[in-house]
């Protein structure tokens, strides 16, 4: 893809601190491919592609699938998922519709693609006399090893105009020298680098959010300057498995009757050292740049990209899943999406995530009639 100035200036910092980068990973059309015209460098990414360039299901897949007779029930909400009195076999799903009316679907496989915090929540409201823990949980492990990465951020301000708001939402350049596990001293973790996003106003990682401690005219002041010259790198940290980082249904409940998730996550000394090592080695790149203020978005720990819950593994003994995403337990009950990973490594989980589904999707496929059965 096309690389603007908010991403080449970074290039000399990055130099100067012995990393490589390279042209980020995007899914967006660099040409016309398959009726869906190039990218514009708009950055409005995050909202909703204009054009369709970028790649996701409602340009990709959806189409085909409704060619295919494939229906979607908007603003409906799975509350259960049902079984046969055996608990050997899924039968469908309860789900209450957009006028908000309880239906059932029965179904010969059901596919769970929920999210990660959705997903574990839905299991543990599936309980019966046969799963007393919720469905395909004998192992005890659904809605444990949550797992979320975390980043540090680090801008730049320059006083030339360099294009801030061209570009895409994730990054113009990446790296992967700082994956290695050792990479940062007094850290253990792996990295992974993005540069030049673009920003506009308010938006996600936009020039309001840069200085939260400016207010009034010192806040209109500081985005006027930006809209010309401010650029941003990041570093996302992996946070290692860890067992008591888990979901649990919750007490109170929804308007259906369901429980909510509760969230019980904390990050561990390695990834408290490792985001602040990713935060001291991004203000020397910034600083290498020659920028006219450099500063860094440390506050409260974020965490981004919720994974696990419903891990994926050799055995029902010490995961929820196989590899394809098929419950140990019940063999036409398949989980997608990123709670399925067992580690959570560094990088953005979008192409793992849809790299996993496709071969799911394929398993499933070639083995309907014995899994459907």
């Amino acid at each position: 893809m096309k690389t603007f100035r908010n991403g080449e200036i970074w290039l000399k910092g990055f130099e100067a601190a012995g990393i490589r980068m390279v042209p980020a990973a995007v899914a967006m059309n660099s040409t016309e491919y398959k009726g869906r015209p190039p990218c514009i460098y708009d950055g409005w990414c995050h909202v909703g592609c204009p054009t369709g360039a970028l790649a996701n299901p409602l340009v990709t897949y959806l189409g085909d699938a409704k060619k295919a007779g494939t229906e979607v029930r908007p603003l409906s909400t799975v509350t259960r998922v049902l079984t046969n009195a055996q608990g050997n076999k899924v039968t469908g799903v309860e789900y209450y519709d957009a006028k908000k009316e309880r239906q059932v679907q029965e179904a010969s496989v059901v596919v769970l693609a929920a999210w990660s915090a959705q997903n574990p929540r839905l299991l543990f409201n599936s309980a019966t006399d046969k799963h007393p823990k919720g469905l395909a949980n004998s192992s005890g492990l659904v809605g444990k090893y949550m797992m979320a990465h975390f980043s540090s951020g680090t801008w730049a301000l320059f006083d030339e105009d360099i294009q801030s708001y061209m570009g895409t939402t994730g990054a113009q350049l990446m790296s992967y020298e700082r994956y290695p596990k050792t990479s940062q001293k007094g850290a253990f973790g792996s990295s992974f680098i993005v540069a030049g996003s673009a920003l506009k106003t308010s938006d996600l990682g936009g020039f309001a959010n840069a200085r939260l401690d400016l207010f009034g005219s010192d806040l209109a002041a500081f985005m006027k300057r930006a809209a010309r010259g401010l650029t941003r790198i990041g570093a996302f940290g992996e946070e290692l498995p860890n067992i008591e980082n888990r979901i649990e249904a919750a007490s109170d409940k929804d308007e259906f009757g369901m429980p909510f998730a509760k969230i019980i996550h904390s990050f561990d000394q390695d990834a408290v050292a490792l985001w602040n090592a990713n935060f001291e080695e991004g203000l020397k790149i910034a600083k290498a740049t020659g920028a006219k203020e450099v500063w860094s978005a440390r506050g409260n720990m974020p965490t981004i990209h919720l994974m696990g819950g419903t891990i994926m593994g050799a055995n029902a003994g010490d995961s929820v899943t196989n590899s394809y995403g098929q419950t140990h337990e019940i063999a036409n009950l398949y989980i997608a999406g990123p709670g399925i990973f067992a580690t959570a490594g560094a990088s953005n989980p979008t192409y793992t995530i849809l790299a996993l589904s496709l071969r799911g999707a394929e398993q499933l496929a070639a083995k309907w009639s014995t899994v459907a059965g």
